[in-house]
């Protein structure tokens, strides 16, 4: 739901309560739907005041003030969370300097940001929209997403980096000794490896290193 029509709902409030619950329900159907609305918000972290059925059936002007305040709560559940940005986060989502930022601020380019006195430090919520240099409009909320999406999948690639790496070095080691088992088999029996020892620690290091990243990937997809 957008902005837009949160603060309409808000404004026509009377007539959205009119509209879900209709006159020509019965009180046992309007209280039906009151509690509908109840567990949804309930869902959604949004508690009502605890009352009766009996009180909503019996007092209509107190089902009416349930009924008012169970759509504030809808509104509220509605809204879109609004998250605030830095400059220097800003900067680095555009892919330019934090000084370009500030002077873009300056210039009006971010709808509803401004800086009242020169230094003040400001924070740009995700529901501004950035005019760019080119005159394209982007809302800073897509650029967050479009960058932590950018940061996602060089976190991916640098994993399958290290995982090569990983493959590469756990071959080697099983192409010298065979399995760890074996490896640790030999030493515990008494057989003289050069360097054996230090080799069974960092062969373990790197099965559970494979492990943890192999799992990282599987819970992705």
């Amino acid at each position: 739901m957008s902005s837009m029509q949160l603060v309409y709902i808000k404004e026509h409030k009377d007539e959205f309560v009119k509209n879900i619950f209709s006159s020509a329900q019965s009180a046992f159907d309007q209280i039906v739907i009151y509690r509908m609305v109840e567990d949804l918000l309930g869902v959604a972290g949004f508690k009502l005041p605890p009352v009766a059925d009996e009180v909503l059936s019996e007092d209509p002007d107190v089902f009416e003030k349930f009924k008012h305040e169970a759509l504030q709560a809808w509104t509220l559940a509605a809204a879109p969370k609004v998250e605030y940005y830095s400059t220097s986060e800003v900067a680095d989502m555009v892919g330019v300097s934090q000084k370009t930022i500030s002077r873009w601020v300056a210039r009006g380019q971010f709808k509803g940001v401004m800086r009242e006195v020169t230094g003040q430090h400001i924070e740009i919520p995700s529901t501004s929209v950035l005019t760019m240099p080119n005159g394209t409009e982007v809302l800073v909320g897509k650029l967050a997403a479009k960058y932590q999406e950018y940061l996602r999948r060089a976190e991916e690639e640098s994993q399958e980096d290290e995982l090569t790496s990983l493959e590469r070095q756990l071959n080697g080691f099983e192409e010298k000794y065979g399995t760890i088992q074996e490896l640790t088999a030999r030493l515990n029996a008494g057989e003289i490896i050069d360097f054996g020892g230090l080799d069974v620690d960092v062969w373990s290091y790197l099965l559970k290193r494979k492990e943890e990243l192999v799992g990282r990937v599987l819970v992705r997809d």
